[in-house]
């Protein structure tokens, strides 16, 4: 649902640029369009299939992870993986921190 909120927000912020594009070169617009529903298609082909499989219906079936149902099992990060993104954010919030003092 946000994915889906954002793809919907962004669209309306490039639909201008898009519409002037046509100055800059006449087929751009249809060129932009096709590739993102190319684009599209391709990620559609990765999608699991769902013919004659038992959908999960309820939060129940879901937090249940029947083999039936197509719910992925997400495995939990490793202690050296979780160290590795912690070392990466406190990186991070010192470059800002940088950032900030040499604003003021």
């Amino acid at each position: 649902m946000g994915v889906c909120s954002m793809a919907a927000r962004v669209g309306g912020i490039l639909a201008p640029v898009l519409g002037s594009m046509d100055a800059w070169y006449p087929a751009s617009q249809y060129a932009i369009f096709g590739i993102l529903a190319f684009t599209a298609g391709l990620a559609a082909t990765r999608l699991p299939e769902t013919a004659g499989q038992v959908m999960p219906e309820t939060i129940e079936d879901l937090q249940n992870n029947n083999d039936d149902s197509l719910v992925v099992k997400v495995q939990p990060l490793s202690e050296d993986k979780v160290k590795l993104l912690e070392e990466d954010i406190l990186q991070e919030e010192k470059i800002l921190e940088e950032m900030e003092e040499s604003r003021i």
